[in-house]
């Protein structure tokens, strides 16, 4: 008999030691010799979240986990490049972008992938009336004041529900205040508004050619052979994975799904996001929100859709108020609604986000477990953040949230994993 050194892995209380470890570490850093070298003044709310990032970083650490690192830092770095940002803008904006960036911290830490993408375009919005108010400066001066201070007091409302002091006597209620701000503001931004001018007779004639060229729609409960959105990003056929209505997406509408889905979950990992792509493919067909088990048929043991929720009748389709005829329609004239639809149906079944009666009626489908060939358990913001082998994530998700009867070894589970590391090597690219 050979004798051979013991190996450990990272056991719980190793994970706790570290844990500790990079707390006391995160506790004793020069944080006011950092906010020199960044020239920076970390405000209050945001000294917390830096210590937070550094602390993930000497867990990352002492695990040895480069990704994790590089994480925690772009986290970071981020955060400082935001405070900057804000150094330049006028107090309101100042008020509202911290608002959104700790909304957006927030979620990123728990995986909520909805709340990101809002505070995000929230926060898109902000710059957008900076931007109007500074083209406006040059050429209405007192007009770009204006639309400045008439958005300061639309959002001091908004945060305090309580009218300024100078207008408490002008509006009856915040509502009615917020309106008339709403109304002027808009007075104001019309002047910004060009003419409309009249399209030439030629292009006019083109564009009725373009429209008498076009494709009549085809009949709604029959098979399409896949249509795009106008910008050719997102694609949908209603079609079964097999069978007399078999079809399905051509490799380029496939990978332009897969972006797709890769960038609306951007929180999670790319192990995570590949993990789930793998299995969409699988249970899909080709990553295709259109997709049937059996045509038109949502009753028990049908399934519907990227993830085939079963059945499909009072899953996906109950919460999205549609019937089979419906979903088909939807998947041939708007492909985008009904992808949108099924992704945040997905983070509504993670518990990721959803109204109370959403997630008591819809939530819950994610039980960590080791049945169902899944490797180990994992919580769900586990496994959005895990930089584990990406075919054992595929397996993870199977088994937590998928169960399908399907044996060990089996093709089933196999392609799956298959499908995974392909998308993983595809966004390394």
């Amino acid at each position: 008999m050979q004798w051979k050194e013991p190996t450990f892995g990272d056991t719980s209380v190793i994970k706790v030691l570290a844990a500790a470890n990079a707390r006391r570490k995160a506790d004793e850093y020069d944080y006011e010799e950092e906010q020199k070298e960044q020239n920076l003044t970390y405000p209050d709310w945001a000294k917390e979240w830096v210590k937070k990032y550094k602390e993930a970083w000497y867990i990352a650490e002492a695990s040895g986990d480069i990704i994790a690192m590089q994480k925690a830092k772009k986290l970071a770095d981020a955060l400082r490049d935001k405070l900057r940002q804000m150094t330049t803008l006028p107090e309101w904006a100042q008020q509202q972008m911290q608002k959104q960036t700790l909304r957006w911290m927030e979620a990123n830490e728990v995986g909520n992938v909805r709340v990101m993408r809002f505070a995000s375009e929230t926060e898109q919005g902000i710059i957008d009336k900076l931007k109007m108010i500074e083209n406006m400066k040059e050429k209405w001066p007192d007009d770009a004041k204006a639309l400045n201070d008439l958005t300061a007091k639309w959002y001091y409302v908004d945060d305090n529900e309580f009218i300024p002091y100078e207008d408490r006597e002008k509006y009856a209620s915040p509502e009615s205040a917020k309106a008339e701000y709403t109304k002027q503001a808009q007075e104001i931004i019309a002047k910004l508004e060009k003419p409309k001018q009249e399209k030439p007779k030629q292009e006019e004639k083109k564009e009725a050619n373009k429209e008498a060229n076009k494709e009549p729609n085809k009949v709604a409960n029959e098979p399409a052979q896949g249509t795009g959105n106008s910008d050719g990003k997102v694609y949908a056929v209603a079609a079964t994975t097999s069978g007399e209505h078999r079809g399905g997406l051509t490799q380029e509408q496939m990978e332009a799904n897969a972006r797709y889905i890769y960038k609306y979950f951007s929180g999670w990992s790319k192990e995570a996001i590949s993990a789930l792509l793998g299995n969409m493919q699988w249970e899909s067909g080709s990553i295709n929100p259109g997709a049937w088990q059996y045509w038109n048929q949502t009753g028990k043991g049908c399934g519907y859709g990227l993830v085939q929720w079963t059945p499909a009748g009072n899953k996906i389709l109950n919460w999205a108020g549609l019937d089979a005829e419906g979903a088909n329609k939807m998947a041939q004239n708007d492909p985008k609604q009904l992808m949108d639809k099924q992704l945040e149906f997905l983070l509504i079944n993670l518990n990721l986000t959803g109204s109370k009666e959403e997630r008591k009626n819809y939530g819950g489908e994610w039980i960590p477990t080791t049945k169902y060939s899944s490797p180990y358990k994992m919580t769900v913001s586990e496994f959005t953040n895990s930089h584990n082998d990406v075919g054992e994530l595929a397996m993870v998700f199977h088994g937590s949230f998928e169960r399908s009867g399907d044996a060990p070894g089996s093709k089933a589970l196999t392609k799956r994993v298959e499908y995974a590391n392909k998308w993983y090597d595809f966004f390394r690219k």
